[in-house]
């Protein structure tokens, strides 16, 4: 209805029909109440019902009101979105039922009281999506009144953290690896100490003709040490992260080493098979990366696995025809198989199944990253990885690498006899006794001549009156006081052109490129072979040593 100063009214019409006493309708009566005002109210009330609705439908965070006994009366979009449900099958659903995992329903049941009592404002726990996944989310918490101040539910708005809190945890692993490869790198050199006099040992012990029983203990023994030596190595590398070796690796000794990890840790249930063609050709590599990715896939297809199977690892030359031919580009490659027989995937899975942080674990239980580590592995040495799998029947990865040409050489050196010296004069630097007193019998053996000193200050001093005679220094690089670099800067400016072997029980790479810094001829890594030290000597001394026959 239009006022007499051209505003329009709302105006609530009531009418009735008066009839006399035969029933008949005689009048019409009619009040008409104006309700503009109230009609203004309740619009603006709808339009801030509307205006709030659509703010939290716009945020990129998860909106949900439940009701006393627990029913959904409210969601947002997001919340949709996150869970992967409709709006029809949210609404009146119990949350605890559908949204909360079975062996904490009970307890959030209980804690619900406690929630509706103003308490319990800031909660973080886990909900389940549509898709059976698990996501973490950090909830606010309030409540919602009745028009007579009674409580009638929870409004509650939800942060997803999921992927942050997998990137915290990535992160304080990362930290605690840094803190690990210091460490490392500290005992590293102690370590390596207490293996060269073994390693050096047995070669003075294989010079007295040991008989048959004897040898083999021998043997036994510099295989152990070497291998001490190895995992030395392959802790320092992974702790730091980062810092590679490469190097000709035989793909054969890497799937034996993860063969006996994975026999010794892996459940009795798994059958786990190896096949490595005889003529497995090497690859060019970090042999401890190398061993990540297959141990890597080994404990993925474990865990595909949960009530037993089989796990195959298998290594062999790439065929040089069909598809292989067309990936290899003409080039030579090995191919590594891990093939179990587990649940298999789905193509939604394979398709992101390398993406970074992407698991199907539960939390907690899986990173994401172990995968795509893998991958950035293997294309960082030149090859690529594949995977085929069908649900039900298990998977397939298929990792092609490069191979490399061994050279053939290689093996003779090591086969060669030592080399002997001609009386020369050697300074041995080293503050661990047993280093340097394993390192002049091996060298007095092999005729050489030998001084030794505990620390860089005395071996200045042994230098200064004996510089002439003396032919080549061998030093530690970790000692007390003056180390290493310290001493080779030293003898340089006293006799420059000065041969000198540096000597390092750790191999990182700010370590080696603090030695690539002084003027040093060679470098050794602890612990050395015998045969190793003296070839490196020949060779800084620019000889043709004659061999021990």
């Amino acid at each position: 209805m239009q006022h007499k100063d051209g505003s329009y009214r709302w105006i609530d019409d009531s009418r009735r029909l008066i009839r006399d006493a035969k029933n008949q309708p005689t009048e019409l009566v009619g009040v008409w109440s104006d309700i503009t005002k109230r009609k203004q109210v309740q619009d603006e009330l709808y339009e801030s019902e509307r205006r709030f609705r659509e703010m939290l439908d716009n945020l990129d965070l998860a909106s949900v009101m439940v009701d006393r006994e627990g029913r959904v009366t409210y969601c947002n979009d997001y919340f949709l979105r996150l869970t992967g449900w409709e709006r029809e099958e949210v609404m009146g659903v119990n949350w605890f039922e559908r949204f909360v995992p079975p062996e904490r329903a009970e307890d959030a049941r209980k804690r619900f009281p406690v929630l509706l009592g103003g308490h319990l404002r800031h909660t973080t726990n886990e909900i389940i999506t549509r898709a059976g996944q698990r996501r973490l989310l950090q909830w606010n918490n309030s409540l919602t009144y009745s028009p007579s101040g009674e409580v009638v539910g929870t409004a509650s708005v939800a942060e997803d953290i999921t992927d942050r809190v997998r990137i915290e945890k990535q992160l304080l692993r990362t930290q605690r690896l840094e803190s690990l490869g210091t460490l490392a790198g500290g005992i590293a050199h102690d370590l390596n100490n207490l293996l060269l006099p073994i390693l050096m040992g047995v070669t003075l012990l294989k010079r007295f003709d040991p008989n048959e029983p004897s040898r083999k203990a021998i043997d036994n023994i510099e295989r152990s040490v070497r291998r001490g030596s190895e995992l030395v190595k392959q802790v320092l590398l992974f702790a730091r992260g980062g810092e590679t070796s490469r190097k000709v690796v035989q793909l054969a000794e890497v799937v034996r080493e993860v063969e006996t990890m994975v026999n010794s840790t892996f459940p009795k249930d798994i059958s786990i098979d190896v096949s490595v063609a005889p003529d497995l050709r090497p690859v060019t590599g970090d042999p401890t990366q190398l061993s990540q990715v297959l141990l890597n896939l080994c404990v993925n297809a474990r865990d595909a696995m949960p009530g037993g199977g089989q796990l195959l690892i298998s290594a062999t030359n790439a065929d040089n025809s069909g598809l292989d031919a067309v990936l290899q580009k003409g080039k030579p490659y090995i191919v590594l198989q891990v093939t179990d027989t587990g649940a298999g995937m789905p193509k939604e899975i394979i398709d992101r199944i390398f993406d970074p942080f992407y698991t199907t674990k539960e939390v907690g239980k899986g990173t994401g990253l172990g995968l795509s580590t893998a991958q950035g592995i293997i294309t960082s040495h030149g090859g690529f990885i594949s995977v085929f799998s069908k649900l039900g029947e298990g998977s397939m990865f298929t990792v092609h690498l490069p191979a490399a040409v061994e050279p053939a050489s290689v093996k003779g050196a090591e086969d060669a006899a030592p080399l002997h010296g001609n009386g020369e004069l050697i300074l041995v630097v080293d503050d661990d006794a047993s280093v340097a007193s394993i390192t002049r019998q091996t060298l007095e053996v092999f005729g050489y001549e030998v001084l030794t000193a505990e620390e860089g200050a005395q071996a200045i001093d042994i230098f200064s009156h004996r510089a002439a005679d003396i032919a080549l220094v061998l030093t530690d690089m970790a000692m007390p006081v003056i180390d290493g670099a310290a001493l080779i800067t030293a003898l340089n400016r006293m006799a420059p052109g000065v041969r000198i072997i540096a000597t390092t029980g750790n191999e990182s790479a700010p370590s080696i490129s603090k030695i690539n810094r002084t003027d040093v001829t060679h470098i050794l890594s602890k612990p050395y072979t015998a045969e190793q030290l003296l070839r490196a000597i020949a060779e800084a001394l620019g000889k043709t040593a004659r061999r021990d026959e």
